[in-house]
């Protein structure tokens, strides 16, 4: 007899294929005594029969049950994500939610982790970025394991860094959507957090690029070649709602909203965040003049375009005001 349970492999698609055993597995079901493989995807809560075999490996399934959907009982994924939010639930359970590498945001259970011996303890922190084993049924996820990979420790030491990376984390499940792949999310947030954690730059450099990447991202990417009506290169004036540049004489042939002219070294610093490769996001600097005016503009281009305020983000700019 042939036992095909736990089989996963993957096509050029990014389908899984997963074999339907017997009702005494969890792996699917189908008829009495056979096996089958099932065409499946994360969180899919049926599958489609593509072959099958009975038992001893040697009676085709009838051709009348192949395309036939049934029933898939539960499944085992594994998958990295960063963990954003986390909510208490129970006496010792969370809710995290966790933006994952090929399955966008999801929200999983992870039971029993507040208790001091838990083994997922370790690998479910917030702002943690782990490998996760998922048990889903039903279309809900468990935790099954949980490897830390980048806990981000020098975040959990600076109420200030741990402010700003819990403003990143709540801006990243804002833009990211469920069952959507954006894996340039994910690691935008990461080399973020990292830069974070390590000090590679001032909190200001790296909280502009985190904002005006994550809009580009998420399909906010501002018009900075030149003036949206004419074209001239020569416009200065942005405007948050449009998301573009308008000169002088188109300003007042208009009924743009609220602007803010820019200075010529911040506009340079944003074409540049815009257009470089991810592994050069941070390599500018500017003066501190100017880099109040980057974040000023950033934070609020970010801030018109979701059309939401922050929790984090005010606790994080109160840490700054002096008494």
């Amino acid at each position: 007899m042939h036992s095909l349970s736990g089989m996963i492999t993957s096509n050029p698609k990014g389908v899984r294929y997963l074999p339907a055993c017997g009702e005494d597995t969890n792996c699917g079901v189908m008829p009495h005594g056979k096996t089958g493989f099932l065409d499946a995807l994360p969180g899919d809560r049926s599958a489609r029969i593509l072959s099958g075999l009975s038992y001893d490996g040697r009676e085709e399934l009838p051709s009348s049950l192949m395309g036939a959907t049934y029933w898939r009982e539960a499944m085992f994924y594994t998958t990295k994500g960063l963990i954003l939010r986390e909510t208490e639930y129970k006496d010792n359970d969370k809710i995290l939610n966790v933006l994952t590498e090929d399955m966008g945001v999801i929200a999983v259970k992870a039971r029993g982790v507040k208790r001091k011996n838990s083994p997922l303890r370790s690998g479910c922190q917030l702002l943690g970025y782990s490998e996760f084993t998922l048990f889903e049924k039903n279309g809900f996820y468990t935790v099954n394991e949980a490897e830390p990979i980048q806990l981000f420790m020098g975040l959990r030491t600076d109420i200030e860094l741990l402010s700003l990376g819990s403003y990143f984390a709540q801006v990243l499940e804002t833009v990211a959507a469920e069952d959507y792949n954006n894996p340039e999310l994910l690691s935008l947030g990461l080399n973020c957090l990292y830069a974070l954690d390590k000090k590679l730059k001032s909190q200001e450099l790296i909280k502009a690029v985190f904002e005006l990447r994550v809009l580009m991202l998420s399909g906010y990417t501002p018009d900075l070649e030149g003036c949206s009506a004419c074209g001239i290169p020569d416009a200065r004036r942005f405007y948050y709602l449009e998301g573009g540049l308008l000169c002088d004489s188109c300003r007042q042939l208009t009924q743009a909203g609220n602007f803010r002219t820019l200075s010529d070294g911040v506009l340079e610093a944003m074409r540049y965040i815009l257009e470089c490769e991810k592994n050069r996001m941070f390599s500018f600097s500017l003066p501190d003049k100017l880099m109040k005016e980057l974040g000023d503009v950033t934070e609020e281009y970010l801030i018109c375009q979701l059309d939401q305020s922050f929790s984090s983000l005010n606790f994080y700019k109160r840490l700054f005001i002096t008494i």
